[in-house]
């Protein structure tokens, strides 16, 4: 797992424990998972 970007961080305190938002909007912006 690693960090993200500046621009993911605020919207995602919450959502680093749920993983609910994160893989698929990771997935359009990076091109590659966190997990």
């Amino acid at each position: 797992m690693k960090l993200v970007p500046p621009k993911k961080t605020p919207p995602k305190p919450k959502a680093r424990g749920e993983l609910q938002e994160e893989p698929d909007d990771d997935l359009l912006s990076h091109g590659e998972p966190h997990y």
